[in-house]
């Protein structure tokens, strides 16, 4: 399962058990959960099986070391965000058909990868990553603001600070209320992240920023930070690809494509030459932003959000290209996992 830090706000005056509050509060590595005090389905279930109780007692250690290397703003961020995980461990499996226990377990599990920031590829970036939070409440005219992902603790070379350098940038012109909606104070503007790749050589997290102005729906936006280590700086796709390349890689992308919208909407599904046309067009024009790109360990995927390729209501599209594919197209000197 890839390590998601979720992107829904924290409501920072909702209440929690006495017992998670002990657990948030306890700054011994020492300190195990007390199950003579489980009071909730989920800790009582915690309790009932021996290996969550471990897992359990291996998240308040991490968790007690990553906050004790925090700074206090990044200490206060890291608690809105367990917080915010507790209440959603709680509810685990609900409507899932999931037991209660085993869902609990994956998730704490799940948890530790996050707060040990373990990529869900490769051997681990060159430095240490920790979690990275910023968390601001909203209220009239002002936008809540849940961001959530990965930095750098100590920036020290190129590619470490270009990576720390986009995190930066999450909370940086973060759209407010209109002067006519003011009195909205719903508006929200979180980003999550996904660390898909990491290696001494290529780093790949993908994020989705979700922005809420008012209307039926936020708007959701997919982007990937892919670091070229050696070059410490943002890879680029002219490094990838030659326009040979890139032509073949367009013409698999159009193929896979089209097969999903077919799938998707069936017999009322628009394949005339004019769509076909407009859609190889599309994605020969905006393939070629290595942002919609991600790698993973053995294939890469470029992720089309709605509206890229089409109307909002067409979806979203994928195109995975698997190395054996996209290897012997690929230039010299890129780093592919």
């Amino acid at each position: 399962m890839p390590i998601h830090i979720t992107g829904k706000l924290a409501k920072l005056g909702q209440s929690v058990p006495a017992c998670t509050l002990m657990t948030l509060m306890s700054f011994s590595p020492a300190y195990a959960f007390d199950c003579k005090v489980a009071a909730t389905p989920a800790e009582k279930a915690i309790c009932a099986d021996p290996a969550a109780v471990a897992a359990d007692e291996k998240l308040n250690k991490v968790f007690a070391e990553l906050r004790a290397s925090l700074d206090e703003k990044q200490s206060a961020g890291l608690l809105v965000s367990q917080k915010t995980w507790i209440h959603e461990r709680d509810s685990c499996g609900e409507n899932s058909g999931i037991p209660l226990a085993e869902c609990i377990k994956s998730s704490i599990v799940e948890r530790i990868k996050l707060l040990e920031v373990t990529p869900v590829s490769g051997p681990g970036a060159s430095g240490k990553l920790v979690p990275y939070f910023h968390f601001e409440k909203g209220g009239i005219g002002k936008t809540n603001i849940a961001v959530q992902a990965f930095q750098f603790a100590k920036a020290s070379d190129p590619a470490q600070l270009a990576f720390n350098a986009e995190i930066n940038k999450l909370i940086k012109d973060i759209p407010q209320p209109s002067a006519p909606d003011a009195q909205n104070a719903d508006y929200d503007y979180s980003v999550s992240m996904t660390l898909d790749y990491a290696s001494p050589k290529l780093i790949s997290a993908h994020t989705i920023t979700s922005t809420f102005l008012g209307g039926a729906h936020p708007n959701n936006q997919s982007n990937t930070i892919n670091i070229d280590v050696a070059k410490g700086k943002l890879a680029q796709f002219g490094d990838l690809l030659d326009k040979a390349g890139a032509k073949t890689i367009f013409a698999e992308c159009e193929k896979q494509v089209l097969a999903q919208k077919k799938e998707n909407e069936g017999a009322e599904a628009d394949t005339s030459p004019a769509t076909i046309k407009r859609l190889r067009s599309d994605i020969s024009n905006v393939s070629g932003n290595l942002e919609l790109w991600t790698f993973a360990a053995s294939k890469a995927e470029i992720q089309y959000d709605a509206n890229v390729l089409g109307a909002r209501a067409d979806g979203v599209f994928f195109c995975t290209i698997p190395y054996a594919q996209l290897r012997p197209l690929a230039k010299p000197g890129f780093p592919l996992p």
